[in-house]
């Protein structure tokens, strides 16, 4: 089962709109969580200085993607040349070329 990385520099319970259109985008493109992908979320709580451990964390578990929001992005980019990056975690088409 491919595993999609998700990190966000915010707290889960500020963006619950968000991950619900992530799941949603997912499953527009055939990947519903739990059935055929696996979905690894990593949050910085809003502490900033978290984000550079949890990029290579998601790494270390070989996430197919990771998907990120926000400013997060500035940490995945230069972490691994292995795995894709999503530039627009909300865009679900990235996640269907990402896993096909």
């Amino acid at each position: 089962m491919p595993v999609v990385g998700f990190l966000y520099p915010t707290s889960p319970d500020t963006i619950p709109d968000r991950v619900r259109g992530f799941r949603q985008g997912l499953k527009d493109v055939g990947f519903a969580e739990g059935e055929n992908v696996a979905i690894e979320y990593r949050s910085a709580d809003g502490q900033f200085d978290r984000l550079p451990a949890l990029a290579p964390d998601l790494i270390r578990r070989q996430v197919a993607v990771i998907a990120r929001q926000g400013t997060s992005g500035t940490v995945v980019v230069g972490a691994t040349d292995a795995v894709a990056v999503s530039t627009n975690c909300f865009c679900h088409t990235t996640y269907a070329a990402a896993n096909s």
